[in-house]
């Protein structure tokens, strides 16, 4: 992507800011509980292995993979509404520097300078 076609707008890095706040409030514990579990399940998993672990570890992935789509469905850019980096892209929406449809930064390229 060619970033010098970036518009910097306050208002939409703020927007952004309050956007991936809130939903991590909401969710990021969620999100790291599932991933313990999901981890302790796998190695415990190694030490005995049973049928009814390998459901709740596949049900543990299945709902972190959910949680992540919903976090694509509901992190959306502040000046055009449409996912920052598309639908298929790899990582979390929360992660995007910048908007790939409208070109707006959804976080500052630099530090803002104080003076």
């Amino acid at each position: 992507m060619k970033k010098y076609r970036g518009t910097i707008d306050e208002q939409v890095i703020e927007a952004w800011a309050a956007k991936t706040a809130r939903f991590n409030r909401s969710y990021g514990r969620a999100q790291v509980i599932l991933f313990i579990a999901l981890l302790g399940v796998v190695v415990f998993l190694f030490y005995a292995p049973s049928s009814l672990l390998t459901a709740l570890a596949f049900f543990l992935g299945f709902a972190l993979v959910i949680l992540k789509l919903h976090a694509k469905a509901n992190l959306l850019c502040p000046n055009c509404n449409r996912p920052p980096d598309g639908h298929f892209a790899r990582g979390t929406a929360g992660d995007s520097d910048m908007c790939v449809h409208c070109y707006y930064w959804l976080r500052r390229p630099w530090p803002k300078s104080e003076s």
